[in-house]
């Protein structure tokens, strides 16, 4: 049984066949009738995405065809292009049938605006400090290529005999240069190293800036990471003027404008690229506000962030520095709680899963958080479409799917677990940029953190691997096998991998 988190889920299709002309698609002859009296109804919040053969469909006349059976059009939320090819409205059930009938025979999904919601836990040891303007150090130097150095095979990214193509980093790039943060988050340092951080006790803080992070210097120049979150504190020093707020949700931007009030977004934005906290310290962050002060949004706030990022995509691809995109999702369809112990239940949102297959096929390669409800992440979404076939039958289980684990490398006990977990990153205990000042800093917990990391990772593996800048499918084989193999503990699920994170440099 599937459900989602408002509703069970609705999925109608069509079951009269319509006239039809190339992308038009004609209202039945019913239309032509007067319209019915007034009649008890009810109106619910849809998602509607068209799924014609044909080509997209004209979704202006099917509009305005709904107008004589009772539709306002002040209830549309969002129209969508050919992307989704669909809109978001308020509809009566009564016009939810009259528009069935307009399309083809399953040639639409309908199905109810659900709430997502931001993966952050409550941590009592969480702490928000306004900080005294500092610089951070980050030295580099040009690699040896001694023949004699022990370190030097390890320097290329290794993969499984099971692996479809074998990744190397290319020689080219190791004889680069090497650059060293040495005031960085634990997470920087356990992203950057294959073996688990050495000299950490119970007792060891690791919510400061006290390891070391190492990297090529490219760090992420050139791509575009869009972080669809609460917005982002672009005022931040840490962000050096590489952040922006690019979308905002109309209905939230009339709630409470384009700031992030809430400061998820920002949080997750620094351990995406930030100056200090960041994977990948030169890549372009761009918000996308479609959650709220209290982390929460709609589906279709999140289909229309969806759609600008395949908008901006399409856009920056012509230019000469552009070096690919990536999606940070932090949020997702929560399952409700009382329903989490029954394992035949799995939380659904397919219309807006098909919307993140559309930016796959775009070329553009999300990261998502596994959830926080410590089950098995294929029963979340969309942490399930790390193992779901995508439109059209292609980018196979393209979405990068990340659990959260600790300093000691478990598993964090909120952490969701399982086949649908692509890798585990940092995602307790984790130091990055807030809200409320331009230095000010959060310590966090959730997979909401650890999402960001890889983010950033696959930002920072476009420098050095530029063939891959739309070849998802590519980055995730890239990501899984440079990954520490069977490192992370506290997993009993035998079909998780238990993957950690890492970037391939040898320190």
């Amino acid at each position: 049984m599937h459900i989602d988190l408002l509703s069970s889920l609705l999925l109608l299709l069509a079951s009269t066949t319509a006239a039809h002309n190339g992308h038009r698609h004609q209202v039945p002859h019913r239309t032509k009738t007067a319209p019915a009296k007034p009649h008890p109804t009810k109106f619910s919040h849809y998602l509607f995405r068209f799924t014609s053969a044909n080509g997209p469909v004209n979704t202006s006349d099917i509009l305005s065809s709904l107008q004589p059976y009772g539709f306002d059009m002040s209830h549309l939320s969002h129209t969508f292009s050919e992307s989704m090819n669909g809109f978001s409205a308020l509809m009566s059930d009564h016009c939810v049938d009259i528009l069935k009938d307009m399309v083809t025979p399953n040639g639409v999904q309908i199905e109810p605006v659900v709430t997502i919601k931001r993966r952050m836990q409550p941590n009592p040891r969480a702490t928000t400090t306004v900080n005294a303007t500092r610089t951070t150090a980050i030295s580099t130097r040009t690699r040896g290529h001694s023949t004699t150095d022990a370190r030097s095979d390890s320097r290329l990214v290794r993969f499984e005999p099971a692996a479809d193509v074998m990744f190397v980093i290319p020689p080219e790039r190791l004889q680069g240069r090497d650059a060293w943060q040495d005031d960085a988050t634990w997470g920087l340092q356990r992203i950057s190293q294959r073996d688990p951080i050495a000299g950490v006790t119970p007792e060891t803080p690791v919510d400061t800036l006290s390891f070391r992070y190492h990297f090529d210097e490219s760090a992420g120049e050139g791509v575009d990471i869009y972080v669809l979150d609460s917005g982002i504190n672009t005022e931040h020093v840490d962000f050096g003027g590489r952040a922006t707020v690019e979308y905002v949700s109309k209905r939230i931007a009339d709630l409470e404008g384009s700031a992030d009030l809430g400061g998820h977004g920002t949080h997750t934005a620094g351990s995406a690229g930030s100056t200090r906290y960041g994977v990948a310290k030169k890549a372009n962050i761009r918000g996308i506000k479609i959650l709220n002060v209290n982390g929460t949004g709609l589906s279709s706030d999140a289909m229309a962030g969806i759609e600008y990022v395949i908008k901006r995509h399409r856009e920056r691809r012509s230019s000469p520095s552009f070096r690919g995109s990536v999606l940070s999702l932090s949020f997702g369809v929560p399952l409700p709680p009382d329903l989490v112990a029954n394992p035949s239940l799995i939380a659904e949102a397919p219309v807006l899963e098909k919307g993140l297959m559309a930016a796959a096929a775009e070329g553009i390669h999300i990261v998502t958080a596994a959830g926080n409800e410590n089950m098995d992440a294929c029963r979340d979404s969309p942490s399930r479409l790390s193992r779901e076939t995508g439109l059209g039958g292609k980018y196979a289980a393209s979405v990068i799917s990340v659990g959260a684990a600790d300093v000691f490398d478990r598993r964090a006990d909120f952490s969701n677990w399982g086949r649908c977990v692509t890798t585990y990153a940092p995602g307790q205990d984790v130091l990055s940029t807030w809200i409320g000042s331009d230095n000010a800093t959060h310590v966090g917990d959730g997979t909401s953190m650890a999402a960001p990391h890889v983010a950033g990772l696959v930002a920072y593996l476009l420098g050095v691997r530029p063939d891959l800048r739309d070849d998802v499918l590519g980055m995730k084989n890239l990501i899984m096998n440079t990954a520490g193999k069977g490192v992370i503990q506290n997993v009993a699920d035998d079909s998780d991998r238990k993957l950690v994170a890492y970037n391939g440099v040898a320190g």
